[in-house]
């Protein structure tokens, strides 16, 4: 949705944190736990999100074999 133009970069850093604050949500790989990380903290992980970076994430995302 950010890709799309529907979601702010703000928008997306709230949810993150969200979802990284709650202690009942796992996370199935440690991919999935460092990009919520990176979501949540821009500041600290100094990666602005940015289209082309969403898009990175995305493919990255694709790329991890489910169980």
């Amino acid at each position: 949705r950010f890709v799309a133009n529907e979601l702010t970069a703000k928008d997306v850093e709230e949810w993150a944190n969200l979802i990284e604050c709650r202690d009942d949500i796992g996370f199935e790989n440690q991919i999935n736990k460092e990009i919520i990380w990176e979501l949540a903290n821009p500041s600290l992980g100094q990666t602005i999100l940015t289209p082309e970076r969403a898009k990175t994430i995305l493919h990255k995302l694709s790329r991890v074999p489910s169980d």
